[in-house]
């Protein structure tokens, strides 16, 4: 899995100017798990919105040089998705007391002759 910022790097000049020591690029491996390998993000947030479709998108990137992985095997960097139940609905609490500014919109003064 790619950590998280993964593309948040510094240029190599920076690091040699405070004579940091350059981690190890390459490790010889004998395990079957190892060398060139899809490496994957996390799925994206779904991009639909209430009882529609859409979809989810994810980084996938080769370990290695890009050529060196196995296109055939490559996961996905999208799939399909729902949105969330369109459950929503209005609600209405009981009325409450009209105010007195309301209550002299609200009903008509009697005029008399």
């Amino acid at each position: 899995m790619i950590a998280p910022g993964f593309d948040s790097s510094v240029y190599d000049e920076l690091c040699e100017a405070a004579e940091l020591t350059r981690p190890v690029e390459r490790k010889l491996c004998k395990n079957k798990g190892c060398g060139p390998q899809w490496e994957v993000s996390e799925w994206s947030e779904c991009s639909a919105r209430c009882g529609t479709r859409g979809m989810m998108r994810r980084e996938v990137r080769c370990s290695v040089e890009p050529r060196l992985c196995d296109e055939y095997i490559k996961p996905s960097n999208k799939k399909e998705c729902m949105g969330p139940p369109c459950d929503r609905r209005w609600t209405a609490s009981d009325w409450g007391p009209v105010s007195a500014a309301l209550n002299l919109l609200m009903y008509p003064v009697e005029l008399q002759n």
